[in-house]
């Protein structure tokens, strides 16, 4: 889920820009000397991410065993506002970005960004089926994989073979609750359910899939991403669990739009969701109701 960034002029979107970055490499700086938190949120600063994540990502590449500064971000609209941008900007990270919009393609071209960092940008909807054809060229380890489809992320991550990525950061729905391991069935061109709010997969589902490709739930930033790290990646960074880390989410969102997780899970009851561990699919009040 990510808000679509204003623009009002080229000027003031490049002076806005130049005030977010340069803000982030302060707080960076101060931030070297912070001793870390238990919730890792608390670690998060914003500069072009959208709840944080690029503090919580900073502290991470710190605190775990280094890795190579390259990274893949599924999911990114039109790029302005993202996981991966600050990376790129201040620490010269590079990479490859995907989104069935052209908005990247056009960002990176007007700001040399893709020049500058050599980002690459492919147009297209990412599926189980294309996704390693599309991550080709990035084969072998990297630094970061984010994903942020609004969809299937659960079932693209679990599709991805050709790169081993040291930290992952995925979308997780907070109001399926902290618990449940479920998640929107795959179909390649998913639906659109009425809410707009019934996609995704919860964080324990993908806890669950985590461990099955060997990595550990470390924290989730203040909005819906959740953070992994490769188990024998983790340094001085310390695995938690669903119950922990899970945080409802304090922000409108959906077709009415909803507040809270009982409305939103109450937009979204006749929706289909299925078990990662026992592959069973019932519609979301089912799973609630037994829960």
């Amino acid at each position: 889920m990510r808000a679509q960034a204003r623009h009002i002029s080229p000027e003031l979107d490049r002076i806005r820009d130049d005030i977010r970055f340069h803000a982030g490499c302060v707080q960076a700086r101060i931030d070297l000397a912070r001793e870390p938190k238990h919730d890792l949120a608390e670690m998060g600063f914003q500069a072009f991410s959208q709840h944080g994540e690029d503090g919580v990502l900073q502290y991470l590449i710190r605190a775990t065993v280094p890795g190579p500064k390259c990274f893949v971000e599924i999911g990114v609209e039109d790029y302005w506002e993202s996981n991966t941008r600050f990376l790129a900007m201040k620490d010269a990270w590079h990479g490859l970005i995907l989104d069935r919009d052209p908005g990247a393609g056009q960002m990176l071209a007007e700001t040399n960004l893709g020049i500058w960092r050599s980002i690459d940008f492919v147009q297209a909807t990412v599926t189980r089926e294309n996704v390693n054809e599309l991550l080709e060229p990035m084969r072998g380890e990297i630094g970061i994989l984010s994903i942020d489809i609004d969809s299937v992320d659960y079932h693209v991550w679990e599709a991805i073979q050709v790169v081993q990525p040291r930290i992952v950061v995925i979308e997780y729905r907070p109001f399926l609750g902290p618990d449940l391991p479920i998640t929107m069935p795959y179909l390649p061109e998913a639906p659109r359910h009425p809410s707009a709010i019934a996609y995704g997969a919860s964080l324990n589902a993908l806890v669950q899939l985590a461990h099955r490709k060997g990595y550990l739930l470390v924290g989730t930033s203040d909005g819906p991403n959740a953070f992994f790290v490769r188990e024998d990646a983790l340094g001085s960074v310390r695995p938690t669990t669903p119950a922990k880390a899970w945080k409802t989410l304090h922000v409108r969102e959906g077709a009415k739009p909803y507040r809270t997780d009982q409305e939103r899970r109450h937009a979204a009851a006749d929706a289909a969701f299925q078990n990662v561990v026992t592959g069973e699919v019932k519609r979301l009040r089912e799973w609630f109701a037994e829960a």
